[in-house]
């Protein structure tokens, strides 16, 4: 499935359709989103739209075409609001004070981040990550979250082995990972170990417009379905993954 960037202003719009699948009958779909708040929604370094939300929504409307529009956070649901999308996909966390008097679907997916360190390490919670080099994977939400710690540098690789290799080679103090992640790469290699809690949780939704109530029935069916047959665990999986 492809997306194909036409235009990149304040706003990137993108459109979606399914080859021998479109509808002339079904309206659009019209989708707002963030670029930057991988693995959800991002944009590659082929200016290609990817993600979770975006593969959900691949299956949830296969006949519909989908404009998906980029929007800075501060003005998304604004947009919602103006009925100006009909759904905002855009790993929106169960706890934003913004969801108040807007529909939004089951819960879909959850993050849990964890610190990954080596075995005798002198880091023993988020505290100690002060002035150290923290690895994290790129399209990540560890990468958003490592971005955000001050004084720390972040280092971001592309495959978490990459990050594994640096921090037992010494060369970074500590990574950021998914803990289902982390349990993988802790099990292949001796000698990590994850510390204290998980620093960072949240629950993820989508948002949609009550002026289209079939839009939102037919995203809560597939994702019900999807949950069901497995579909959506191996679409987290395909960008949540220890390579």
């Amino acid at each position: 499935m492809n997306f194909k960037k036409i235009l990149s202003l304040s706003m990137c719009v993108i459109l979606l359709g399914l080859t021998g699948c479109a509808s002339t009958s079904a309206r659009p779909v019209k989708v707002a989103t963030l670029e930057d708040t991988a693995p959800y929604d991002y944009i590659d370094e082929n200016d290609v739209l990817k993600g979770i939300d975006i593969d959900i929504l691949s299956k949830a409307f296969p006949k519909n075409e989908i404009i998906v529009n980029c929007y800075s956070n501060e003005e998304i649901f604004g947009i919602l609001e103006s009925d100006n999308c009909d759904i905002i996909a855009a790993a929106i966390p169960t706890d934003d004070f913004r969801l108040d008097g807007f529909i939004t679907t089951d819960i879909y997916s959850e993050t849990e981040l964890v610190i990954v360190v080596k075995e005798g390490s002198n880091i023993v919670t988020h505290y100690g990550l002060v002035g150290k080099k923290v690895g994290c994977v790129s399209h990540s939400v560890a990468r958003e979250y490592v971005s955000e710690i001050k004084d720390v540098t972040g280092m971001a690789y592309e495959k978490g082995s990459d990050a594994v290799r640096d921090l037992l080679a010494g060369k970074i103090d500590a990574i950021v990972f998914d803990s289902s992640v982390a349990d993988i790469y802790i099990d292949e290699n001796v000698g990590l170990k994850k510390i204290e809690k998980p620093i960072y949780e949240k629950s993820y939704v989508m948002v949609v417009s009550p002026r289209r109530p079939e839009v939102y029935d037919a995203l809560q069916a597939k994702l019900a379905e999807m949950k069901e047959d497995g579909t959506l665990q191996e679409i987290i999986d395909s960008y949540i993954t220890a390579e």
